[in-house]
């Protein structure tokens, strides 16, 4: 019966001493605070139509399939996608432009 106390007892104290450290903290930092000079940007607005936004914007570079229900698709672009449900804009959101600071 002690040892079971004992070991018991060691479980707890490890399980109080360790979780501390394994607590981890999410940092989100949008696209327009990473690269404010792009902030405004300007983009398709909610709403438009596809017809619209390859009229005003030109062809994307790249179009995605119309996917789940209600169809979710991207058309991107150079600097930002454009997300469509149906044929009308959701949201067109800034793309995250990976640069390597490392020219070894």
């Amino acid at each position: 019966m002690r040892i079971k106390i004992a070991a018991l007892q060691t479980t707890l104290l490890f399980l109080l001493v360790l979780s501390p450290l394994t607590q981890a903290k999410d940092i989100f930092i949008g696209v327009t605070q990473q690269a404010p000079d792009m902030a405004g940007m300007e983009r398709p607005e909610n709403g438009l139509s596809k017809e619209e936004v390859s009229q005003q914007y030109g062809p994307p570079q790249e179009m995605t399939d119309p996917v789940g229900n209600p169809p979710i698709s991207r058309w991107t672009y150079q600097n930002y996608s454009v997300y469509f449900e149906n044929n009308t804009v959701l949201h067109a959101v800034l793309r995250h432009i990976r640069t390597d600071n490392n020219d070894e």
